[in-house]
């Protein structure tokens, strides 16, 4: 990048999402910036400002998902600080299905209510549990841990027990 001394002012950061996905929330550390929408594309455009050259910063965002998704999607994205230089995203491009169903419905009954936050709990201790009438014990499979792993960090523990609950109570 750009040394020290001759720091650019601006930069223009593109995510492409899957079909279907809407970004519905941003945050943009330090401000200011701007975002717009390309709909062909499934694509939003942050421009990132500071007169006094960048620093370091930070977009962060929620995704709604259609309901249904299912199966591995990938997303791309690139920053550019000039019509020379464009660096790629780097991290996760991809979501699977574990990730993206993260929805809490442990059980499979299309609601996320108690009945799921008490599975999650079981399973946060690594307790039995039954889902349809079929036991599962500890270590949990693939798609239990990943209806239940809220927070994506690859356990299950109190934080999604946490977490679950918010949403069973509508939070």
């Amino acid at each position: 990048m750009t040394d020290m001394f001759n720091m650019p002012n601006g930069a223009v950061i593109m995510e492409t999402l899957p079909a279907g996905w809407q970004v519905i929330d941003t945050s943009v550390s330090p401000a200011p910036f701007s975002k717009k929408y390309y709909p062909e594309t499934n694509t939003y455009k942050w421009l990132y400002f500071s007169a006094s050259g960048l620093w370091p910063f930070t977009i962060s965002y929620s995704a709604s998902v259609p309901a249904g998704e299912t199966g591995t999607k990938y997303f791309s994205g690139t920053l550019k600080v000039s019509d020379e230089e464009e660096i790629q995203a780097v991290g996760d491009t991809s979501i699977g299905q574990a990730q993206a169903g993260g929805s809490g419905d442990i059980n499979g009954d299309t609601f996320t209510d108690i009945s799921d936050v008490i599975l999650c709990l079981r399973m946060s201790v690594g307790l039995e549990i039954n889902v349809n009438e079929t036991p599962y014990s500890s270590p949990y499979n693939d798609t239990l841990n990943g209806l239940a792993n809220m927070n994506g960090d690859e356990y299950v523990d109190i934080s999604d027990v946490i977490l679950i609950l918010r949403k069973s109570v509508g939070l």
